[in-house]
């Protein structure tokens, strides 16, 4: 361990340091705005210069030992400063530099050590909700493990890694168990007018859920953590944020980003951080470690972001954010625990490397993403008291990826992994013969051999051997069988080999032993809670697949995304034909790649094998371009199919994955679509009858039960394709772009919605839109284009008739001319508005005419008449 000095230097502080000195203000500012543009490279020299400006007084030297250098200060305005750049004249950066250490601290708060023996416990709980910017948090956790792994198998170290992102999961965690050390990666966020900081958990959807710092730090009180890693942007700003509210709760070490950082930086930093405290060094010294690693390693780290731009930069970016990570420490000499114990170390006989042996991409690709599945597959497989699991989905799409990640957790958790891939190199003899030789301890091997004599059948056979395995590992097993396609009748989907058969059924039996399974197609009798129907991954899994694979597109994701189905095996067959064909525009590439996906999921085989009403299901369905629930494909009355159950017929397209399934959060039921790959290979010829029965269904769901602008959206492109192009102006016109309006998207509005809407034939929804044109102009301040707007508007109106309407524009225009400054032609419209109004018995908005002609007279200074008008109104 390294040899540091007892008595730190306190670095002295004036409380009227910002007075003394009130361009360290302006100074930090310039600098947090450059960090904040995160495309702008933050020098050593202007680093320097802020360092430079904080530096007063002196310091004792280092000599032969480390020098803990510390900022104690609980000025709000004190803290707020960069002291990571303090800059030296001899010693240059003291937050980096070897022979010190640099922390901060609040010295009125009073911290306790109540240290527990080992193994040090570490909790690294990420949070990756599915609707902000994506963090590369898979790296950030193989980092960790890398660095800690050689003290996890010595025993000297725990490692938990979390799936599960929610709020509560990390409280029910820290209530469950002590942890010594908490790495919390994720979003964080800093409000400078309120003060507070906050960090983003997942809701129950995937969805980001904001929790404030208060309550954040409420989840460690009494827990007895005694350093936590915020791996979040802004995680320290301010005397509110997010460090210091855990600092004030009592935790003794509490490392946090200044700034926004980098994946790059946070990466090398958590790697460095992690492999000095498990070499039992204390925090202060491995956070300086760690900010010298950022420093020199960050230019050897690839990450996420690297591979769709030029890597310099992006090194360069990284490398200036050294000083962003902070340490406030309440006590420096406190260890995170007391290391006077015995190591355990794991047991790694047949462990990783026979284990997984014969899954595919495991030892090469890390695991991407699937949150919400891991989340809910998690809490009823890994952690409850769910034992059977079958997992099912289009070759490609994760199944396996997904099983693994399970079995590893279930592993983590002291389960023994027993797996086979069911292929034609792997027969389940060398299987039994793997599971004798290489699971069971000789023992029960021994046992087994007695016993074996006396079965008489492989069910019994069977028996025994489950029996022994279950006594070996105390009941905490995992049989993992793996591409169970290749051995399915694929009519009857029924499993072809009967020893396997035999096994799960003697397997299903047990009341501890865990069975996980997978398949393109589902078994019969595996339904409800037992089978999960793989879906595709989300577009930004998906994009992070693509950097990893250093895929830089001519066109858009998005639509590779969209023709791929989000399938990660499409991929590799896109790249694989872009290799051999490196002439090919990528567009010729990817309906390649499609093509192999139809052979590879064997589309046109499982077509042959449904029935003629379920063909015919599958054809129509198209008619539908966004999932409904069963009751939206009732509505298309198929002929034939809806005497006929539509609901087993789905079940069947299900079955052998050619249909999608999900829950509708809003409708809280599971709504149905068919895969973009499956829909490409029908090429189907959807009637207009259809469309149009597709069109009022999506209109009937979102005026009965889901209000929601995606389903006005879904709305608006079923009128479309039904060619009932008027309606779905007017649709719009009622619906979207008054959303848009709310929302201030007035460009949208402009450029994506009305005109559109202005080419219509309706004499009365054409002078609504240009009403509505005027109305935005008017709010973006564009008077003259606004004032021509509704100026044709009020031609279309009068030509109508429309009195209600004319009285509206008249008193719109009326507001232009106000903007304006010209009081008397702003009266003219409203007084002829007014009348129109009164006219037609519209109280509103004689209500509204007669309050805006109160408004010009008191800005005119006619107070009297004024109020005489506000009186009337």
């Amino acid at each position: 361990m390294t040899d540091i000095h007892k008595e730190p230097d306190y670095f002295k502080i004036p409380d009227d340091l910002l007075k003394q000195k009130p361009e360290l203000k302006h100074l930090a500012g310039e600098l947090s705005r450059a960090y904040a543009a995160g495309d702008k490279l933050v020098t050593e020299q202007a680093l320097q210069v802020m360092g430079q400006a904080l530096w007063q007084g002196k310091i004792t030297p280092p000599q032969d030992k480390i020098r803990p250098v510390i900022i104690a200060s609980d000025k709000a305005e004190i803290q707020a400063l960069p002291w990571e750049c303090l800059y030296h004249p001899d010693y240059k950066f003291l937050a980096r530099e070897l022979g010190f250490t640099l922390s901060r601290c609040l010295p009125s708060i009073k911290t306790e050590s109540n240290l527990t023996t080992g193994p040090l416990r570490v909790l690294l709980f990420s949070s990756l909700p599915d609707d902000v910017s994506r963090l590369d948090v898979e790296e950030e956790q193989a980092q960790v493990l890398i660095a800690l792994n050689e003290w996890v198998q010595q025993g000297w170290v725990e490692l938990e890694v979390l799936d599960d992102g929610r709020y509560q999961t990390l409280v029910d965690k820290l209530q469950e168990r002590q942890y010594h050390l908490v790495f919390l990666s994720g979003h964080g966020q800093y409000h400078s007018e309120q003060k507070y900081g906050i960090f983003y958990f997942e809701d129950w959807q995937g969805k980001a859920e904001p929790v404030a710092d208060n309550e954040l730090a409420k989840a460690f009180i009494g827990r007895g953590v005694q350093c936590v890693v915020l791996s979040a942007c802004e995680s320290a700003k301010a005397t509110t944020g997010l460090a210091q509210a855990l600092v004030q709760q009592g935790i003794t070490h509490v490392v946090g980003m200044r700034e926004s950082i980098l994946d790059k930086a946070g990466i090398v930093f958590a790697k460095r951080f992690c492999a000095m405290i498990g070499r039992k060094e204390r925090v202060d010294i491995a956070v300086q470690a760690a900010r010298r690693a950022i420093l020199t390693e960050v230019k050897d780290t690839v990450t996420l972001r690297d591979l769709s731009q030029d890597m310099k930069p992006s090194a360069e970016l990284s490398q200036s954010q050294w000083c962003l990570p902070l340490l406030f420490s309440q006590d420096l000499t406190a260890p995170l625990l007391n290391w006077d114990f015995t190591p355990q170390p794991v047991n790694v006989e047949y462990k990783l490397r026979n284990i997984w042996e014969g899954i595919p991409g495991f030892a090469t690709e890390r695991f991407i993403g699937r949150r919400s599945e891991l989340r809910e597959l998690g809490s009823r497989f890994v952690h409850g008291s769910q034992n059977q699991l079958l997992i099912t989905g289009p070759g490609g799409q994760g199944k396996t990826a997904l099983a693994t990640r399970l079995a590893q957790r279930l592993e983590h958790d002291g389960y023994t992994v027993v797996t086979y891939v069911a292929k034609s190199e792997n027969s389940w003899k060398s299987f039994i013969l793997k599971l004798i030789t290489k699971v069971l301890k000789v023992e029960f091997r021994e046992e087994f051999k007695q016993n074996r004599e006396f079965c008489e059948t492989p069910e019994q056979e069977a028996e025994v051997l489950l029996d022994l395995l279950l006594r070996q590992t105390q009941g905490k097993v995992l049989f993992f069988f793996d591409n169970l396609e290749s051995i399915q009748d694929k009519n009857t989907r029924e499993l072809t080999k009967s020893i396997l058969k035999i096994w799960l059924t003697e397997i299903t039996r047990l009341s501890s032993a865990k069975l996980l399974l997978t398949s393109r197609y589902r078994l019969p009798g595996w339904e409800g809670e037992r089978h999960h129907a793989l879906k595709k991954a989300n577009f930004l899994d998906f994009t992070y697949y693509l950097q990893r694979q250093n895929l830089i597109l001519d066109h858009d994701s998005k639509r590779l995304y969209q023709d791929l189905n989000g399938n990660f095996r499409g991929v590799i067959f896109f790249l694989t034909a872009q290799a051999k064909n490196p002439e090919f525009k990528q567009s010729l590439s990817l309906r390649q790649a499609q093509q192999d996906l139809y052979v590879d999921m064997a589309i046109a085989a499982l077509f042959e094998l449904l029935s003629e009403e379920e063909q015919q299901l599958l054809a129509r369905l198209p008619a539908y371009q966004s999932p409904v629930p069963l009751a939206g494909i009732k509505a298309l009355q198929l002929a034939g199919i809806k005497a006929l159950q539509p609901q087993a017929k789905i079940q069947n397209l299900l079955d052998y994955s050619l249909l999608e399934v999900q829950l509708d959060f809003v409708l809280n039921t599971e709504v149905y679509q068919v895969s973009s790959l499956v829909k490409d290979w029908l090429q189907p010829t959807i009637s207009q009858e259809d469309y149009a029965e597709a069109a009022r269904y999506q209109k009937q769901l979102f005026f009965t039960e889901k209000k929601t602008m995606s389903q006005a959206l879904n709305v608006h492109q079923a009128l479309l394709l039904a060619e009932e192009v008027e309606e779905a102006r007017r649709f719009a016109l009622d619906i979207i772009v008054p959303s848009f309006d709310m929302a201030g998207l007035y460009h949208d509005i402009l450029t994506d919605w009305l005109p559109d809407i202005l080419q219509t034939t309706d004499k009365k929804l054409k002078g609504r839109a240009l009403n509505y044109a005027g109305q935005i102009y008017f709010k973006i301040g564009n008077y003259d284009t606004a004032l021509s707007y509704l100026e044709q508007s009020l031609l279309i109106i009068r030509e109508i008739g429309d009195k209600q309407g004319e009285g509206t524009t008249l008193n719109n225009i009326s507001q232009i001319y106000d903007a304006k400054g010209d009081y008397d032609t702003a009266l003219s419209y409203l007084e002829q508005s007014l009348l129109i109004r009164r006219e037609i018995g519209d109280k509103q908005g004689e209500s509204v005419t007669l309050n805006n002609i109160s408004s010009i007279n008191q800005a005119r200074g006619n107070y009297d008449l004024a109020l005489e008008y506000s009186l009337k109104d």
